[in-house]
């Protein structure tokens, strides 16, 4: 499905438009694929992240706001913050926080 990974911080300001990719399901978690390649991969393991979802705020632009949740994954080492649509939410954190089997 379509989502959009937020910047990091520390990119200077032309560098922080929001990513455009896929959240690809797979059987050990997720994937974020860029939409181009210089964005990579990034892996997104199971049952290794705290995440919730929220509504856009007015610093957040995955897409249209409207039609939009903003899901927030963290862990020790790392915090990602995604764009995704509202239909696919829950499924994106079912994913993200299922048992390894």
């Amino acid at each position: 499905m379509r989502c959009y990974l937020k910047p990091e911080a520390d990119k200077r300001r032309l560098h922080r438009i929001w990513k455009a990719g896929l959240f690809v399901d797979s059987s050990e978690g997720a994937h974020w694929k860029g939409s181009r390649k210089k964005w990579g991969t990034i892996d997104l393991p199971a049952s290794a992240w705290v995440s919730h979802s929220r509504s856009p705020g007015a610093d957040d632009y995955p897409a249209k706001r409207y039609l939009s949740n903003v899901i927030e994954c963290e862990n020790e080492n790392a915090h990602y913050t995604m764009g995704v649509p509202k239909p696919d939410t829950e499924l994106c954190l079912a994913v993200l926080t299922r048992p390894v089997s």
